[in-house]
């Protein structure tokens, strides 16, 4: 079955608060999200696929990001 977290909980999970979490799915480039209806999930199989796009080997890396 398919793990669903709430805002607070995936912001707990990365160390950032909720208010960040929905700025970032406004603008985009955040963690990818699920809506079902008024309530916004992460799937955790997608938060761990996310977080693997972004280890870096060196800081020049970034602009490529």
């Amino acid at each position: 079955m398919l793990q669903l977290l709430t805002e607070q909980e995936v912001a707990d999970i990365l160390r950032v608060s909720v208010h960040k979490l929905r700025r970032d799915r406004n603008v985009g480039g955040g963690v990818p999200f699920i809506k079902l209806g008024g309530a916004v999930r992460y799937s955790q199989e997608t938060i761990e696929q996310w977080l693997k796009g972004k280890i870096y080997d060196n800081t020049s890396q970034f602009g490529n990001a």
